[in-house]
């Protein structure tokens, strides 16, 4: 009887020990698992930063896309109703007309 119980004693510790690794391990993954997600969260609000960016730069160009658009409107129309400057046409750009075309809209 004594046999037996050493045995179920034996038995019993090899279980508790290997239940005590199972339960480190499963600590070891859980800590592993909250670290991917916070590092998964540090990207996402990287992504989020860099999309707030590229938006901006995008409305930028469609914004010059639309200022280009109308200085070439302005300038057709330019040439179309001045008879001066359609004579302009194959020559270089004078100085004030290249300025123009850089800011159109009169800024420095």
């Amino acid at each position: 009887m004594l046999g037996v119980l050493v045995a179920a004693a034996i038995a019993l510790a090899v279980a508790l020990w290997d239940l005590d690794r199972v339960r480190n391990k499963a600590h070891d993954a859980q800590n592993a698992l909250d670290d991917a997600a916070s590092t998964i969260a540090d990207q996402q609000a990287e992504i989020k930063q860099i999309n707030d960016l590229l938006d901006v730069k995008r409305a930028q160009v469609r914004q010059s896309h639309a200022r280009l658009d109308a200085a070439a409107e302005r300038l057709k129309a330019l040439e179309e109703s001045d008879a001066d400057a359609k004579t302009w046409a194959d020559r270089p750009v004078p100085d004030g007309i290249r300025h123009w075309l850089h800011n159109p809209d009169g800024r420095q």
